[in-house]
């Protein structure tokens, strides 16, 4: 036990190597020395402007103009600089020739994450340390209270760490370097504003955020980088093992516990906020989960079957928690079919009584409904169109792939082709099936045909294909048994072995015995051959 809290406390080697690494970089430390003097060339022009813009010079004051620069650089370093940073060095080693540190390690591919995230926080903290002179500056100027700056610079903090581990499930995921720059360019347009958002937001109005919603908020941010971390850890693990079971313990410890909480919040302080945001959220967690589901290969190693358990019905409730695609698909529509179904008891109970935003639950029901249905039914039929006709030609880690194009054709597609507005009010696209842009504006402009029509189509697509992939599953359920047990029927049985004969086995004859044949003599030597030999004189 003393060797094992030993272990845990002692400084973790990925995290050693990662920190030698950086300090022999000539990247990093030159970065630093730069990003250092662009700071100080930034705020001498800021304050030089607002300097010469204002009337008053010495009533203005000038720390919220520093501050809010500084701020600004320091986000932009942190949320994109040194997420990139990590996520480029963790995708270069992920790469095919330098994978020998994964595989050769001893570590766990959690250890191997945490090893990562300790050294992109302490990067972090290095080039934060270059802007407190500044902050210290902008206080001085007046404008900026020292509490707002902790807390804007806290938050930062935070928010960033939450962005390298996503980052780092990204750099963990093998895909090509043109689905990374999408994807890459698709984090920044999301990045950049919603940290630039949050970040405004806590410094302007943080004060008024009571302490218990932020214990909230850091409480939230930290499971969602357990989640991440563990899909990250899942992503690196090797293909034979069971990589996907914490992933999914953690879903469903997390479903239950915060369910809990947002259902006691809801009755409580009598707010139907609570208990729909908790279930949009882990709908999309489903979602999210389904489209890693339906990118994994089918079946189980027998390294995963024989961790099952022998006891009767145990491999009922630990078929949808264990690695495969089935396994995977399993738990994503029980997880999200669940939280909708949870939600649905809730707004009946809720209709009874005297809560305040009861004439919406219908409009609440139908976009989680949407949400959930549609997402599945585009990674189903994605699932089962490379089940059927390319299993032999296409790995089965693009068929998630697949289906974002097809969900984004479908959203798209119908406003080109009747020259409607997108976002508008274009009844004929919206109406389109399988258009799910379409019909969570439908839900937001609150019509009710198109609002039921896109139910009634996700719904029935979702389980035509989950019907259709249902022998599948079946199959894969059959299979999912301990090596050593084999069930009548299902899994066939070894030959029995055959009993041994009481006459002994008769020996094999063997080959009659050949004698080698003897060489042929050596010719006789010639009188010429005797005359070209050297003498022992001529040889002196």
């Amino acid at each position: 036990m003393i060797t094992n809290l030993r272990s845990r406390l002692a400084l973790n080697p990925v995290t050693l190597k990662e920190l030698r690494q950086m300090v022999r970089s000539r990247l990093v430390s030159s970065g630093l020395i730069a990003f250092l003097f662009l700071q100080v060339a930034v705020v001498s022009i800021a304050l030089l402007t607002a300097r010469s813009a204002s009337s008053d010079p010495l009533g203005q004051s000038y720390g919220t103009v520093v501050f809010g620069t500084v701020t600004g650089m320091l986000g932009f370093m942190l949320l994109l600089g040194i997420p990139g940073f990590v996520s480029a060095r963790m995708a270069a080693e992920r790469s095919a020739d330098r994978l020998d540190l994964q595989f050769t390690t001893a570590l766990a591919p959690t250890q191997f994450i945490d090893g990562k995230i300790a050294a992109a926080a302490v990067l972090m903290l290095l080039f934060a340390s270059t802007s407190l002179p500044f902050l210290m500056l902008a206080y001085l100027l007046r404008g900026v209270d020292v509490f707002t700056m902790l807390r804007s610079f806290g938050f930062l903090l935070v928010l960033a760490l939450c962005v390298c581990h996503v980052v780092l499930l990204l750099g963990s995921i093998r895909l090509s370097k043109a689905l990374r720059i999408i994807i890459v360019i698709g984090l920044v347009q999301v990045a950049l504003p919603l940290g630039a958002a949050l970040v405004g937001g806590m410094a302007v109005g943080g004060a008024d955020l009571p302490l218990w919603g932020a214990a909230l908020a850091l409480l939230a941010a930290a499971c969602g980088c357990a989640l991440v971390r563990a899909l990250a850890a899942a992503a690196i693990s090797p293909p034979h093992a069971n990589s996907a079971r914490l992933v999914r313990r953690l879903a469903f410890a997390f479903w239950i516990l915060w369910g809990a909480a947002t259902l006691l919040a809801t009755v409580f302080r009598r707010e139907v906020g609570w208990i729909l945001a908790w279930a949009f959220v882990f709908v999309v967690v489903a979602d999210l989960l389904m489209l890693f589901a339906v990118s994994s290969k089918a079946g189980c190693s027998r390294r995963v079957l024989a961790e099952i358990l022998r006891r009767p019905g145990a491999r009922v409730w630990q078929f949808p928690f264990f690695t495969g695609a089935e396994n995977g698909i399993v738990f994503c529509v029980l997880l999200g079919a669940l939280s909708a179904a949870v939600f649905w008891l809730f707004t009946v109970f809720a209709a009874q009584a005297s809560f305040p935003d009861k004439e919406d639950f219908d409009g609440m029901m139908a976009a989680l409904t949407i949400l959930l249905a549609y997402p599945m039914a585009y990674m189903l039929t994605a699932r089962l169109i490379w089940q059927i006709f390319l299993r032999q030609v296409m790995n089965p880690r693009f068929v998630g792939v697949m289906a974002m194009l097809g969900a984004a054709l479908f959203s798209v597609l119908p406003y080109l082709l009747t020259l409607g507005n997108y976002g508008g009010q274009s009844d004929a696209a919206m109406r389109f099936p399988g258009n799910l842009a379409g019909a969570l504006i439908a839900v937001s402009d609150d019509d009710e045909t198109i609002r039921l029509f896109h139910q009634l189509v996700s719904g029935a697509w979702a389980l035509m294909v989950l019907a259709a992939l249902g022998p599948s599953l079946l199959h894969a359920f059959r299979a999912f048994r301990p090596p050593e047990s084999f069930a009548s029927g299902s899994v066939p049985a070894p030959a029995a072995p055959k009993p041994p004969s009481a006459e002994p086995a008769a020996t094999p004859a063997l080959p009659a015995f050949q004698p080698i044949p003897e060489p042929p003599p050596l010719p006789p030597e010639t009188p010429e051959e005797e005359s070209q030999e050297p003498s022992a004189a001529d040889t002196n």
